[in-house]
């Protein structure tokens, strides 16, 4: 099983801004930040990514949405660190782009790794 951060993309693409789900995490509004979401949504590790690891990158967003929503009771958490805050913002983030480029948008099943890169 690979770990979210196993993507040389991933690991090598510089520092991670606080989450925003459904954004990009490079600024779009650049020749380089598109091309750097462009190769970290085409990254052909990701089709080395087992349906395991898909799942865990599931949870994690489906608890950062329930978290985001008052869903989840903070009383009684810990409060964050900035280490703790930052390595969450990078495990989001990894997981966010392993299901854009994993996952169909609309209907969220798994693509094929035969097919990934094309579609």
């Amino acid at each position: 099983i690979m770990s979210l951060s196993g993507s040389p993309i991933a690991r090598n693409s510089g520092s991670y801004p606080p989450f925003v789900l459904g954004s990009s995490r490079f600024d779009e509004s650049t020749f380089s930040g598109r091309l750097q979401m462009t190769l970290s949504v085409y990254d052909p590790s990701k089709a080395f990514y087992s349906t395991a690891d898909l799942d865990e990158a599931r949870a994690l967003l489906s608890s950062y949405r329930a978290k985001s929503a008052g869903q989840v009771g903070e009383s009684g958490s810990k409060p964050k660190t900035a280490e703790s805050a930052r390595t969450e913002d990078e495990a989001l983030w990894r997981a966010q782009e392993l299901l854009a480029a994993r996952c169909h948008p609309q209907t969220g099943k798994l693509i094929s790794p035969v097919i990934l890169c094309p579609a």
